[in-house]
């Protein structure tokens, strides 16, 4: 027959391995929280961007995030960003720090996440 102390203490471990457990969950599930509030911060913080390129006509300069630099190859205009080579899609991607596209990504869809992402389109 088991003692009373073995039940308590077979309790006690079964009660600490489960809070170690829940403790590791809740740390990683915080974590998980973490990024995607991250990513919805940074994409508030280009709403404004957006609509101002969303407002602007077709022949207007394209409006870049703060601290976003234009270089050879990226679109300076909206309409700039119809006629982009895939070289330039990969710069401009670059540049902005948008996600790799899965799998073999056309020319419209490399021209289409660059568009979305500033707004243009």
């Amino acid at each position: 027959m088991v003692s009373q102390k073995t039940i308590i203490a077979n309790t006690n471990a079964a009660i600490a391995a489960a809070q170690a457990d829940i403790q590791i969950y809740i740390k990683h599930e915080l974590a998980v929280l973490e990024t995607r509030l991250s990513i919805a911060e940074k994409h508030l913080q280009r709403i404004p961007l957006q609509l101002c390129n969303a407002r602007m006509s077709f022949n207007s300069p394209l409006q870049y995030p703060a601290g976003v630099q234009t270089i050879q190859g990226m679109p300076i205009h909206k309409r700039d960003i119809l006629n982009l080579l895939e070289s330039d899609c990969v710069i401009t991607a670059k540049v902005l720090e948008l996600p790799s596209l899965s799998g073999e990504p056309t020319l419209a869809q490399r021209r289409t996440q660059i568009g979305e992402f500033l707004g243009a389109m």
